[in-house]
């Protein structure tokens, strides 16, 4: 097989593990992060350990053995037996699919595509570093003058955030370690 038809392969891999993760909305943060922990070689045992762990883990639809499953299943992941456990690895087009999906790169194409909306996206990132329920974010909303002009609610702007990975529920919403990283270089950005 020459260089090219093996980066068709890994492209065609990396393109079907994106649909896959995309059609599991529940589940798709700790699907990318995942794929991110799986970087070095871990236990079966220590990766469904971590993903209990995670924000999001409480609403996802599917154990933690079925997310490991679905990652193997779609190439995402790669088994390594070694003496003692079997250990899990992230495949290329695993690797592929959580770069590309990088909660940065997905919140500055967020920005780039919606940049009418970026000082809503910042406040409501900045308002849930507390935890904030649905209606506690409506209500901060309340007055914009570009959500009443549009007639578009809050709950687009949580939409968004949370699929881009600036947003987790945790029982309330709640801005993500990237979130926050972004509503402080977009402050930095405007006070130059």
């Amino acid at each position: 097989m020459n260089q090219n038809t093996q980066t068709a392969n890994h492209a065609s891999e990396a393109d079907e593990l994106f649909i896959k993760i995309a059609s599991e909305p529940a589940s798709r943060e700790i699907m990318y992060k995942t794929l991110n922990y799986c970087f070095t070689p871990r236990p079966l045992e220590e990766v469904k350990t971590q993903i209990r762990k995670w924000v999001g883990a409480k609403a996802m639809l599917h154990s933690a053995q079925a997310i490991v499953n679905c990652l193997l299943e779609s190439g995402g992941l790669e088994t390594l037996k070694n003496e003692s456990a079997m250990e899990l690895q992230t495949t290329p087009a695993g690797k592929t699919v959580a770069d590309a999906a990088a909660p940065n790169k997905r919140l500055v194409r967020l920005f780039r595509s919606s940049p009418e909306y970026a000082d809503i996206f910042i406040s409501i990132i900045r308002a849930c570093a507390q935890p904030k329920t649905t209606q506690q974010i409506e209500s901060m909303l309340a007055d914009n003058e570009i959500m009443a002009r549009e007639n578009i609610f809050a709950s687009y702007f949580i939409g968004e955030l949370e699929d881009a990975g600036a947003l987790e529920w945790d029982v309330k919403w709640v801005s993500t370690q990237s979130g926050m990283e972004a509503a402080a270089e977009r402050n930095l950005l405007n006070h130059k």
